[in-house]
């Protein structure tokens, strides 16, 4: 059975992870995302609580901050707890499998350029997985005639580009060959 979940949206607070059993334990990491939704002029948020284990707790700890943005891919998991006075209690949460970073990398740590003691390092932050997307989505197609020539190995023959502001913009959505 498929159980999988990715939701996009801000830390509500800053996160802070917890050691169990001492030191040599496991890190947890329990925060909340919230995510906001349009429709038809109105804006609704929801908000989704999350648990993060050992090293994605460790990367969301260093690497975000309240308010930040971030994808959250995991897994749905319902359990349920007993609290001190012996109430049970029923959870639902996003056990996290994987995080990403969404717009560009900014880091936690702050440093101004009189409190750096080294030459600033410039570091192209990582493409996100939905920034390779977007990038495929918009990237044109090479127009063929035929099915055929779509599936040949050769490409059909190339034409000089076009001026940049001759260039027509071609309509989304429109298969790379006439059928």
């Amino acid at each position: 059975m498929l159980n999988q979940i990715i939701i996009h949206g801000r830390l509500t607070n800053d996160p802070s992870m917890q050691i169990k059993n001492g030191g040599n334990g496991s890190a947890i990491l329990p925060f909340a995302i919230a995510n906001d939704n349009y429709y038809n002029n109105t804006k609704t948020t929801m908000f989704f609580n999350c648990v993060a284990f050992n090293a994605n707790a460790q990367f969301i700890v260093k690497h975000f901050k309240k308010g930040s943005e971030i994808i959250i891919i995991g897994r749905l998991q319902a359990r349920s707890y007993e609290t001190q006075d012996g109430e049970k209690r029923n959870v639902c949460e996003i056990v996290v499998n994987s995080v990403e970073f969404v717009g560009g990398y900014k880091g936690t740590q702050e440093t101004t350029p009189q409190e750096s003691t080294t030459e600033p390092h410039h570091e192209e932050p990582k493409k996100s997985f939905a920034d390779t997307l977007r990038a495929a989505a918009i990237k044109p197609t090479p127009k063929v005639k035929s099915v055929a020539q779509f599936f040949d190995a050769t490409p059909p023959p190339q034409e000089p580009p076009a001026k940049p502001e001759e260039q027509p913009d071609e309509p989304r959505g429109e298969l790379p060959f006439e059928i």
